[in-house]
């Protein structure tokens, strides 16, 4: 029988059962409660031809690294006739507490990938891939209870949608190139915006929107630094290992120093003009001297970092990957150290932070399309919203008391921020696919975000990079 008669004939079933209601119900049995609804995660994959043996011991093995670290494995549901998805995996959504750790910690003593070499080495099985998290089960009766149950929404504190805005594309620069890009930041008193790509840092007249300079001989570029009262950025040259530091009047190099492995994300602290390289190759942070470039301590983590953000005091806060949490550097101590580790349940691969210093709230972006908003003193989370996946900047707009988070899905989200922390309704502006981070120019409220065009093959279901290479988008605000 064809699918959609059987789809209509069960349609029809059920609106006569709940329309007719059984033919011998006399009396209205009492409901039992209803069960606790919980949340999974639902993956559907179309495997490339050929690898399907593959793709399912790829699965058993990492069922097996849940396995060791007491984690029931994924349920597995087979399409094995016809064109279409060839499988379905369910899981629970979050790791029992603890858990996440002991699992990284099996995939490690099992020699499986991690960190991008997973991503690369996983996708070489698939053709298309797609997941989802899902509340259940339940029923529709219950979930409609939940949602009348449920406060209609208000404005918390004064953060309304109303405060926000809308964005349109104004401007796009073209600097070419190989699209391998990363942090950007804007230096408001020179009106200048800076640009790690690749091989150089792309130096922007923010008034002018045009490329006025570029620091040069770079490998891989990361994480920008800028210290105005010394005249002086700096850049980590992450395949280098090396940290290289110029002058912001003439753009010329003037220093470079080794830090270690894969230098990624560098920041300056104002009050020590101490300067933090955070290593990801490491798991380290090395402080040095930023007048000097002398290393005066190497910190272990523990866990890899990402991005950092300064509190204008003499503390650090940093993202840690696995299991996800924000560490605070003190770093104006004689000795700098770790003093506090904040916990961030809930999140998967934290990547953009950023920070109020008014109110000393960290906003913690999370690969797996969750913001958190926490309290930067005590660590308790104050609130959450949903935003894109492999979100990797997020900026915070004190003036109009907003966060924003670039998705490379294509998207900025857009919160106000309430005094007591609270997240109003979201709001989302559609940008490029690939444009994953961002900066703000505090003048105009103009975004930007750089991002390289895609050129999709359907037929082999691949996507690629444009030869065009990278551009940088602004999307300027406009009335409503």
């Amino acid at each position: 029988m064809p699918f959609p008669s059987r789809v209509a004939r069960l349609v029809v079933a059920a609106l006569a059962f709940v329309v007719l209601g059984p033919a011998r119900a006399q009396t209205t049995a009492a409901s039992p409660p209803a069960p606790e609804v919980g949340r999974k995660l639902i993956e559907i994959y179309r495997v490339a031809p050929g690898q399907h043996e593959a793709f399912l011991r790829a699965i058993a093995l990492f069922d097996e690294a849940n396995r060791r670290a007491g984690v029931p494995p994924r349920q597995l549901y087979v399409h094995s006739d016809g064109a279409s998805w060839d499988f379905l995996l369910v899981q629970d959504a979050d790791y029992p507490e603890g858990k996440g750790a002991l699992v990284g910690q099996a995939f490690r003593e099992m020699q499986l990938p991690g960190g991008p070499r997973f991503f690369t080495e996983f996708r070489k099985l698939l053709l298309e891939h797609t997941d989802t998290f899902a509340a259940g089960p339940t029923t529709a009766a219950a979930w409609l209870a939940t949602l009348d149950a449920a406060p209609r929404s208000r404005p918390l504190d004064g953060a309304s949608a109303g405060s926000l805005r809308t964005y349109a594309l104004r401007d796009t620069l073209a600097l070419g190139g190989a699209p391998r890009w990363d942090d950007l930041t804007v230096d408001d008193g020179a009106r200048r915006l800076y640009l790690a790509h690749d091989t150089a840092v792309e130096v922007v007249d923010l008034g002018t929107r045009r490329v006025v300079g570029r620091v040069d001989g770079l490998a891989g570029a990361h994480g920008i630094a800028l210290a105005p009262e010394l005249g002086r950025g700096f850049v980590a040259s992450g395949d280098q290992g090396t940290v290289v530091a110029f002058d912001l009047a003439t753009l010329q190099r003037t220093h470079q120093t080794k830090v270690g492995g894969e230098p990624d994300a560098i920041t300056f602290e104002p009050t020590t003009r101490r300067l933090a390289v955070w290593n990801g190759g490491t798991s380290a942070v090395a402080v040095l001297d930023a007048v000097s470039l002398r290393e005066l301590v190497v910190v272990p983590l523990g866990a890899t970092p990402e991005l950092a953000v300064a509190d204008g005091a003499g503390a650090l806060f940093v993202h840690l990957g696995d299991p996800a949490e924000i560490a605070r550097l003190d770093v104006a101590a004689a000795a700098p150290r770790i003093g506090a580790r904040f916990a961030l349940p809930g999140c998967e691969s934290p990547r953009g932070l950023a920070f109020d210093p008014q109110a000393r709230r960290l906003f913690s972006a999370c690969g797996n399309g969750r913001l958190l908003v926490v309290d930067a003193t005590s660590g308790r989370i104050l609130d959450s919203g949903a935003i894109g996946r492999g979100v990797d900047a997020v900026v915070f707009d004190a003036p109009h008391a907003r966060v924003l988070a670039a998705s490379p899905e294509g998207s900025v989200t857009i919160f106000a921020v309430s005094p007591g922390g609270a997240l109003g309704a979201p709001r989302e502006v559609q940008t490029r696919a690939t444009a994953r981070t961002l900066a703000l120019d505090p003048r105009d409220g103009a975004l930007w975000l750089p991002a390289a065009d895609l050129e999709l093959d359907w037929s082999a279901r691949r996507a690629a990079f444009a030869a065009d290479g990278l551009k940088l988008y602004v999307f300027e605000p406009v009335a409503e």
